[in-house]
């Protein structure tokens, strides 16, 4: 129920007016600093991150967390999130060994001591009590909108825009061609690659002919059903947008049906909706304002997976459209 009321809030077009106001001022702040090091070496990788955390703190609490303007990590934020999902990676499929990790506290003792390894949720709690406090001083149109996301607030004259004219707007920025683009990227590369496991209910249950019994766990991967040749074509392992853009509606519809990025059913992500506003328009403008040029002695950037793709390296110097 709580993930249906959550949702709600943030899936209606016309309920995402306060978040689009967020999301065009901290994209203008990022394109503001890339034109300041145009000709410089610079991981966007990096960079993105900086720009998501503040991005995200702007929709909630109406101030960024100050990741971009540092041009850094804050407090080991962005660090101890990384760290996070790796070790999360592992104990959500193998949740006895927390007790050696996370829960063994002479090893996060020695961890701080002699590796500089701490646990950064204090310092990022007491950096989002920061940002509530200052938008509570000054109601600003995010603040607006983060207390009606609590149910502190049942509507605002400030968020009234009627589905159809943010819809447009969208569309301004997100063409049928960039949506596959970004669509086919996050086939490849997707948001969450580990099981998410579920439960067989005391029914049992028959898949594909398979018996499953009461109390087996049940998941997949999205980078394996993404990959399948089957739903996507003998080359599922390549990059191809174009395959988005298929004439025939019932193979988009079977792609579709099998597009695992932000999970299938009652607990897909509830965020998807924003999720793709966010990656739509950093995009487009990243594109409608500069050409990119590879700046690294490598021959590619680094691409690792545990929960989540994390990439390093991505080495680019920004420089004007011609």
């Amino acid at each position: 129920m709580m993930q249906s009321h959550t949702a709600s809030r943030f899936s209606s077009p016309a309920n995402l007016h306060a978040a689009n106001v967020a999301i065009d001022a901290c994209v203008g702040e990022f394109l503001q600093r890339m034109t300041a090091m145009q000709g410089h070496r610079i991981d966007l990788g990096d960079w993105a991150k900086y720009w998501a955390f503040d991005t995200n703190s702007k929709i909630k609490f109406g101030r960024p967390f100050g990741f971009m303007a540092k041009g850094g990590d804050i407090s080991g934020i962005i660090t101890g999130n990384d760290n996070g999902f790796r070790v999360g990676s592992l104990i959500g499929q193998v949740p006895w060994l927390n007790r050696f990790l996370l829960e063994n506290k002479i090893l996060m003792r020695l961890l701080n001591n002699f590796a500089g390894i701490t646990d950064p949720t204090a310092d990022f709690v007491d950096l989002i009590k920061e940002k509530v406090k200052e938008a509570e001083a000054d109601e600003t149109l995010e603040w607006c909108f983060l207390k009606w996301l609590r149910g502190e607030q049942k509507g605002s004259k400030k968020m009234d825009l009627d589905d159809a004219t943010l819809m447009i707007h969208l569309t301004n920025y997100l063409s049928i061609t960039s949506q596959a683009v970004i669509k086919e990227a996050m086939r490849l590369a997707s948001t969450n690659n580990i099981p998410l496991e579920r439960i067989v209910t005391p029914e049992n249950l028959v898949i594909s002919g398979y018996y499953l019994p009461a109390g087996t766990n049940v998941g997949t991967s999205a980078y394996i059903v993404h990959r399948d040749p089957s739903v996507y074509g003998v080359d599922a392992d390549e990059f191809h947008p174009e395959r988005w853009l298929d004439v025939d509606v019932s193979r988009i519809r079977r792609m579709q049906s099998h597009f695992f990025a932000f999970g299938r059913g009652e607990r897909g992500c509830s965020g998807r909706t924003l999720a793709m506003l966010l990656v739509g328009k950093f995009t487009v403008n990243l594109l409608r304002t500069f050409d990119m040029e590879w700046a690294s002695d490598n021959e590619t950037w680094d691409l690792k997976t545990w929960w989540m793709p994390e990439q390093h390296g991505l080495i680019v110097k920004f420089k004007p459209l011609a």
